[in-house]
């Protein structure tokens, strides 16, 4: 019993970090610019969108950006496409 309990936790713990990994691609999509609504007020600024794996494609599809209201003490730095030797991976924007 103990030897199928530590089976199952080990198969969570394999699971959880290949969910949590990158998707790995051989060349960067090309982002489309879509529909950017008028500036809800001064206070908002402009999100920008973000790119998301899917692993049964293996492919990123593109999610568009949004306005949304600062957060105090923060700033939003973008997301952006790097590299390294398995492929070409998106790091979300995220709140600093």
């Amino acid at each position: 019993m103990k030897k199928l309990l530590l089976l199952l936790f080990f198969m969570a713990v394999v699971l959880c970090f290949q969910s949590c990994a990158p998707g790995y691609v051989s060349t960067v999509p090309t982002y489309n610019q879509g529909y950017r609504p008028a500036q809800p007020s001064n206070s908002h600024i402009w999100i920008g969108g973000n790119w998301s794996y899917g692993r049964r494609s293996r492919a990123y599809t593109q999610q568009n950006g949004h306005w949304g209201l600062p957060r105090r003490g923060r700033t939003y730095q973008e997301g952006s496409w790097n590299s390294n030797p398995r492929g070409n991976y998106w790091k979300r924007g995220q709140w600093r």
